[in-house]
């Protein structure tokens, strides 16, 4: 096996991916190849993943199964950040190497992204709306402007009652998705406090 794919993909999952996660099939991005011309590449840590479409081209004459892999995390930080597509292919001994990077596959079995992803025939008719840890918010912004090679572009997150929010450029090609915050996450929020301790007794002043 040797394809090129687009390597903007695998970045921008990389930055949705877990770094360190008992769950050690999800320290890495996944490859799914099911159809001629692309592949699906995601990365999730259980609370927010990227899914997006890649443009590939087979190197070796006909594509002719379906096949997956997950690309450990620190062989993806190490792809080019200049380098629209790069080389995966497989090696005689039973490894890997993309973009000159050798490399073992993750194993362990990926878990089924598509149910994760809400259809429009899914949303609930809850109006209330969910909570959103903020730094999520951020990789997921990183993660499409990496993707569509943007740099300032601030995309909406699109949400309604408690279920998943999404975050996409209208397109079918790129989504993320991010998971509410638990109630008990929400409960450990403190408030503001407009009362300060006096920095030489210790003792509260009112603001």
């Amino acid at each position: 096996m040797k394809i090129s794919i687009q390597a903007s993909a695998i970045r921008a999952a990389a930055i949705c991916a877990a770094k360190k996660d008992i769950r050690y099939y999800l320290v890495g991005v996944h490859i799914k190849v099911a159809h001629i011309g692309f592949a699906s590449v995601i990365g999730t840590n259980g609370h927010i993943m990227f899914a997006g479409r890649a443009l590939i081209e087979n190197l070796e004459g006909q594509q002719s199964a379906v096949w997956s892999m997950t690309i450990p995390i620190d062989t993806c930080k190490k792809i080019s950040k200049k380098a629209d597509t790069v080389i995966l292919e497989s090696l005689p001994d039973g490894n890997y190497m993309i973009d000159g990077i050798r490399f073992t596959p993750l194993d362990g079995r990926y878990p089924d992204y598509s149910r994760v992803i809400t259809r429009h025939d899914q949303v609930t008719g809850d109006n209330t709306p969910s909570n959103f840890n903020w730094e999520y918010l951020v990789q997921g912004n990183d993660a499409l402007n990496t993707y569509y090679g943007g740099k300032n572009k601030v995309y909406a997150l699109v949400q309604r009652g408690n279920d998943a929010g999404l975050m996409h450029n209208g397109e079918n090609t790129a989504v993320v998705v991010i998971m509410p915050m638990r109630v008990k996450d929400i409960g450990n929020y403190q408030g503001f406090n407009d009362s300060f301790p006096d920095p030489l007794t210790g003792a509260v002043l009112a603001a």
